[in-house]
Formats: C-alpha cells, sequence, structure tokens
C-alpha cells in the first residue's frame, strides 16, 4: 500500500505554465552498496531482465543502472543512493515546480515493515542514505524505495517503489545475537532453550526450567536458533555416531557408551540418532572412565 508521508518542509506558492504537463516517466537509478564487517549475506535482484536491469509493473518507471555488489555484509550500515529524474522536464526551466518524495523502507523475513527515512527532494537531486545495520534481520530483508511524484500543492500524482532483497543467511560465530545465559522460545515450537558455550540445550521440563527464571528470555524465530548447535548434555539415551569414525555411542548421565556390536545397537533401534563432531563428543566423559 501507499505510505502517507508526513512532510515538515512548508509549500511554496507556484503556478504550474498551462503549456507543462506533469509527467510520470521517471528515470531513476538506484544503487545499494555495503560495506563488510562480520556478516555474509547475498544481493538478489527481483525480477531482473536480460541487462540485470529493475523490471517493474508498472510501464512509466524506468530504472536503469542499478549496481549490485556480489557480496554484502549486515555488519556496517547499508548505503541506498538513488537519483530522481523527470525525462520530460530535464530540458525545461520550469522542471523545480516539482519535487519528489523518496521513502526508504524495509521488510524483514517477519513480514515486520519498517519505514526507516523519508526524505522530500526536488527534481534531479540525489538521495543518498545509510540505513543502519541494526535494522536488519536473518533470512530476507526487502529494500524498498518509494518514489513520489508531488505537484507543488502537494497533490501526491503518482506512487512507484524499486525494491531488492538482501538474504542474510550466515553470522560469524563471534557476532551471535546472543550471549551465553539468555533463554531463548521458539515461537513455532514453543521449545525452550539456554544457551551455553554458544550452543543450546534444551530445557523440557519446568523444574529445569525454574533454575532460570531469572535469566533473560527471548521469543525468536527457527532461523536464529538455527546459529547455534545443539547441546546434547543431559540427553540419556540419545545415541552419537562419530561424524568421522562411524563409531556409535550412547549417552548415559553425561557419560558416552561405546557400542561395539550390532546385536548391542539394535536394542536402542527406536532410540533418537544424532552424527556429531569431536567437540560434541568430549563433552562426555567415556563410562569406563
Amino acid at each position: 500500500g501507499k505510505i502517507n508521508n508526513s512532510l515538515s518542509q512548508t509549500s511554496q506558492n507556484f503556478t504550474i505554465p498551462q503549456n507543462i504537463t506533469p509527467s510520470l516517466n521517471y528515470k531513476v537509478e538506484l544503487a545499494c552498496s555495503p560495506t563488510a564487517v562480520y556478516y555474509s549475506d547475498l544481493f538478489t535482484i527481483e525480477a531482473p531482465d536480460a541487462n540485470d536491469n529493475i523490471v517493474t509493473n508498472t510501464p512509466d518507471l524506468d530504472v536503469v543502472n542499478l549496481k549490485v555488489p556480489d557480496k554484502a555484509t549486515l555488519g556496517s550500515d547499508v548505503l541506498v543512493k538513488a537519483t530522481i529524474k523527470d525525462l520530460s522536464l530535464s530540458n525545461s526551466p520550469d522542471s523545480s515546480y516539482f519535487y519528489y518524495s523518496i521513502t526508504t523502507s524495509i521488510i524483514d523475513a517477519e513480514n515486520n515493515y519498517t519505514v526507516v527515512n523519508d526524505e522530500r527532494k526536488y527534481h534531479g537531486e540525489n538521495y543518498e542514505f545509510n540505513i543502519p545495520a541494526s535494522k536488519f534481520r536473518l533470512g530476507e530483508n526487502t529494500i524498498i524505495v518509494q518514489v513520489d511524484d508531488l505537484s507543488d500543492n502537494e497533490e501526491e500524482l503518482e506512487n512507484n517503489s524499486l525494491s531488492k532483497t538482501i538474504n542474510i543467511n550466515r553470522i560469524a560465530l563471534k557476532k551471535l545475537p546472543y550471549r551465553d545465559g539468555v533463554l531463548l522460545i521458539s515461537k513455532i515450537t514453543k521449545r525452550v532453550y539456554l544457551i551455553e558455550n554458544k550452543m543450546k540445550r534444551y530445557i523440557n521440563t519446568l523444574t529445569e526450567f525454574k533454575k532460570y527464571r531469572k535469566n533473560k528470555v527471548y521469543r525468536v524465530n527457527d532461523t536464529i536458533l538455527n546459529l547455534y548447535p545443539e547441546q546434547f548434555q543431559n540427553r540419556n539415551g540419545v545415541l552419537f555416531i562419530d561424524e568421522d569414525t562411524n563409531q556409535t555411542y550412547l549417552i548415559k548421565n553425561k557419560t558416552k557408551d561405546y557400542i561395539d556390536t550390532l546385536e548391542e545397537l539394535k536394542k536402542y533401534k527406536k532410540n533418537k540418532i544424532y552424527r556429531v563432531n569431536d567437540a560434541v563428543l568430549n563433552l562426555y566423559s567415556d563410562i569406563n572412565n
């Protein structure tokens, strides 16, 4: 939908010459330029044509020269640049009668819509704005640059939006969003996890949960939870398969019991099985030690 922009600038009383027809034939050059810090993500263009230009459903809007870097990052701000040019008025001395409202917004992976900047620009002026990294979330974040063509009496003539999508798919370990000691509740499954040693541990009893009632609690989506490897301590009865050696262990009271025969393994055929690395296996002492 359209955004009702609240523009603080006072309207000027211009008289539009009768021989000038307000044109909606925009030429918009849009570029987003991020800088690398800790995050790794990928820019994708919505509906690109053969020349990597955005194709919109609005025939009056011609978007050219869209510069998209191969890699983008969420560790610092994302710079959005746009130049608005009205082609039919570009050679007219009366082009200053028309001004534009440019609104930059973000829609994150959970469809939360945030307006991050709203400015008025005149014909031919450049628009440049840094979107703070804190405004982005994991998953797809769509940057929308909405262009409103406004006459001198602020009547909206046309509304067009340009958009591109940034997909946040990895976060460096040192930049995990939640520290050890916090409780994370899945918005999907409602399960509760304690973060320990940059891993998550499932809290499956009320008694266990009460031990951490003073800890900070956050409701998060599974994209966040998947950043943390599962910690399997206190998961009696699960089977671990060493991903390097394929040796199988039964977990008992924070210890691991090596299963060396097929007959023994068949006893636990209904138990949950996880393939794990040495970092997980080393959390458990051998049962014979």
